[in-house]
């Protein structure tokens, strides 16, 4: 990709790639691709990780995941994988003892040694922020409002909280109708918010 340009791709039923600016990645199999430079977030899909397996080589490591959103950076001397969703799987070398990490934190793995290092990450940190520029594509025309805010909380980051079951209930009745292709999530929300 270039300087400004991300772009997504699909893999399969459930799989989606979304490619960084200054990125390149390589497809070696049906089920694994080589992270060449930049980074590239994965969304596995609602609980798809099972359904389609993917691997995530690069010069430092391997990731796989477990039904996941999440972040793969290849850095000059660092591997970072940054968790949103679900749980991954980093393995720095034959030898070495794979790392799991879940929701909520990031691993980075030195190049040179091959040392671990965990911190937290928030699922709305600016790390995720370029995804707007290549939000998963929604349709709301005939969709319930609460499958939409599903959908805003899954690309935003964002936890979505009802009052109660009932207002849940109330929103699920809700039905859409419009089109906000080509939005970001932010501004999708905004022109529902504003229906």
């Amino acid at each position: 990709t270039g300087d400004g340009t991300a772009t997504m791709l699909r893999m399969g039923e459930a799989l989606t790639l979304r490619v960084a600016p200054q990125s390149s990645l390589r497809f070696d199999a049906p089920d694994e691709i080589t992270l060449l430079r930049g980074q590239v977030y994965v969304d596995s899909g609602e609980g798809g990780g099972a359904r389609q397996p993917l691997t995530v080589a690069t010069t430092y490591g391997r990731v796989q995941h477990v039904g996941t959103r999440y972040l793969v950076r290849l850095q000059p001397a660092a591997l970072e994988v940054a968790v949103r969703e679900g749980r991954v799987r980093v393995t720095a070398g034959a030898a070495a003892q794979p790392a799991d990490a879940r929701a909520g934190e990031r691993l980075r793995l030195e190049g040179g040694t091959g040392e671990i290092s965990r911190d937290r990450i928030a699922p709305s940190a600016s790390d995720w922020a370029w995804l707007g520029q290549v939000p998963a594509p929604v349709s709301i025309d005939g969709e319930t409002l609460d499958r939409f805010l599903a959908w805003y909380a899954a690309e935003s980051g964002r936890r979505v909280e009802f009052g109660d079951a009932t207002q849940q209930a109330r929103l699920g009745a809700v039905r859409l109708r419009g089109d906000v292709g080509g939005l970001s999530p932010d501004e999708a929300l905004d022109a529902v918010a504003a229906i």
